[in-house]
């Protein structure tokens, strides 16, 4: 059976998560730049995560890379 302790500790750790991505939303519907809020969602992405590294490729209409 799970301790009151316990109990609370994952509470907290869930609120600090859900905190966090209640930031990184904001952080990302602040700007209507295309090119920032992609980079804003790679970013909070890595910092949610604890990943070094992150991308996101777009794709045109024929399926080809966007550069």
């Amino acid at each position: 059976m799970t301790s009151t302790d316990d109990l609370r500790r994952q509470v907290n750790a869930l609120q600090e998560r859900v905190s966090r991505l209640s930031a990184a939303v904001l952080r990302v519907s602040a700007s209507l730049d295309l090119d920032t809020v992609l980079q804003e969602v790679v970013d909070s992405a890595r910092a949610l995560t604890g990943a070094r590294l992150g991308a996101i490729v777009t794709v045109d209409d024929s399926g080809r890379v966007d550069e």
